[in-house]
C-alpha cells in the first residue's frame, strides 16, 4: 500500500476564506481592525474645458478635506476625527469612516491656479480647468514637397 500525499486545490482556500469572512462575528472585532484605511472611489471626467474629479466620501465634513497642488501633483487628503463613545456599546459595527490620501499627476494643459473644490451630499467635487488652446486663424499657404 502506498501513501499518497493530498493537497487541497488552491480554489478551496479562497472558498474557505469567503465563508469565514461571511460567518465572522463583527461585533467582537475592534474598531481598528474592522476599519482599515481605504481609498475612496473616484470618477474622473474629461470635458471640453475642464477635468472633473468626483470622490465618493460620505460621512465627512468639508473641514475634513485638504486639497493641495504641488509641482503638478494634486493630493487629496481626508481626515476624520471619530470620537469613540465609551458610554454606549455597539453590538454590530459594519461600516466606518477612515482617513485617506490620494494623489493624481496633473496634465500640462491645466490652469493649476484655478482649481476649485466643493463638498455636497457625500461627494467631493474638484474642477480643474483646462488652458485655452489658441488656434491659428486665417489663411496660410502650405508648401507641398
Amino acid at each position: 500500500m502506498n501513501l499518497v500525499r493530498f493537497q487541497k486545490p488552491a480554489y478551496m482556500y479562497d472558498v474557505n476564506n469567503l465563508f469565514n469572512d461571511l460567518l465572522r462575528d463583527f461585533s467582537t472585532a475592534s474598531a481598528s481592525s474592522a476599519c482599515k484605511k481605504t481609498n475612496p472611489l473616484v470618477n474622473v471626467t474629461d470635458e471640453a474645458k475642464k477635468y472633473i474629479l468626483e470622490f465618493l466620501v460620505p460621512g465627512f465634513e468639508k473641514e475634513n478635506f485638504e486639497v493641495k497642488n504641488s509641482d503638478g501633483v494634486l493630493t487629496v487628503k481626508g481626515n476624520v476625527n471619530v470620537a469613540n463613545s465609551e458610554t454606549s456599546k455597539t453590538t454590530r459595527n459594519e461600516f466606518c469612516i477612515a482617513d485617506f490620501e490620494r494623489s493624481f499627476t496633473l496634465p500640462d494643459d491645466v490652469e493649476t491656479d484655478l482649481i476649485s473644490a466643493k463638498y455636497l451630499n457625500g461627494i467631493l467635487l474638484i474642477e480643474i480647468p483646462k488652458k485655452e488652446v489658441e488656434t491659428a486663424k486665417g489663411v496660410f499657404d502650405i508648401k507641398v514637397n
